[in-house]
């Protein structure tokens, strides 16, 4: 292999990770869905700080928005994957306690497309 198809190579996969990131990047959601057991329970606000708290037959949980992200803060699940998530952000990210059947999904009130459908 010569030094020319070595930098050719190089080039060409820096442009392609180049337009994976510029493609992949996700906005900030501006809203976040909290289900339990798959049906919508609530939308939050997330222009708004606060916390908010669920109780279903499962047990709790405890949700906080704070500067445009969300986290679970507190739940009396068994093994806290959900308080241990952190913070979300981006669209379509989401916190899920399956213990609890309770899952906080960001959402946007844009309408976007994707490099598939334009």
């Amino acid at each position: 292999m010569k030094k020319t198809d070595l930098i050719l190579i190089f080039v060409v996969l820096v442009i392609f990770v180049s337009l994976a990131i510029l493609f992949n990047h996700k906005k900030g959601g501006d809203v976040a869905t909290v289900t339990h057991n798959g049906t919508i329970v609530d939308t939050i606000d997330l222009s708004k700080d606060g916390n908010y708290r669920y109780e279903f037959e499962e047990g709790y949980n405890i949700v906080l928005v704070d500067d445009g992200k969300v986290r679970v803060i507190e739940s009396n699940c068994t093994n806290q994957n959900c308080v241990n998530q952190g913070f979300v952000e981006n669209t379509n990210d989401a916190i899920i306690c399956l213990p609890h059947k309770f899952c906080v999904t960001v959402k946007s009130n844009d309408v976007t497309y994707d490099a598939v459908t334009n």
